[in-house]
């Protein structure tokens, strides 16, 4: 069975992201640390671009890209147990409601639309869910309904900065 997997692998039909490379035992805080991180870099290294319709790096000679983080960070959390990655959907969600209560209590003057750190992480969301073969009521569990619906290329102009 171990050389069949190898001929797979060379011949790309398997699935690398499902794959545990290393097991580990449970780290309780692995996934605020992980969700920390992810914010770090979604707050001014990464934006989403719609003509791309993906996160790409805001500078332009920034050595971060979107997909790669995504794919690294889904790599990262594959390695522990499948709870943590909902601990990390959930503490994820609880940014972005975090994010619209500020929102919802802003004047109202400033401007429609969603702010640009919110739709950056909505745009990871969906592509980490992609990515990952997530049913979708496994991110929209912790997430308001009506939040990926909002998402389409074309939401980009109304980014607030």
């Amino acid at each position: 069975l171990s050389e069949v997997a190898g001929y797979l692998d060379g011949a790309g039909m398997s699935q690398p992201f499902g794959k545990v490379y290393v097991t580990t035992a449970m780290i309780p805080q692995a996934p605020l640390v992980l969700m920390l991180f992810v914010l770090a870099q979604l707050n001014g290294r990464l934006a989403y671009n719609a003509s791309t319709d993906t996160l790409e790096a805001v500078k332009k000679d920034g050595t971060i890209d979107g997909f790669p983080f995504i794919a690294g960070v889904l790599t990262v959390l594959q390695q522990f147990h499948f709870e943590l990655m909902d601990r990390f959907l959930a503490l994820l969600g609880q940014h972005a409601r975090a994010l619209l209560n500020e929102l919802g209590q802003r004047d109202r003057s400033e401007g429609a639309g969603l702010p640009g750190d919110l739709l950056n992480l909505l745009y990871f969301l969906r592509q980490f869910a992609s990515l990952a073969h997530l049913p979708p009521h496994a991110v929209e569990a912790h997430l308001p309904p009506h939040l990926f619906s909002s998402l389409r290329p074309e939401s980009e102009s109304r980014v607030r900065r």
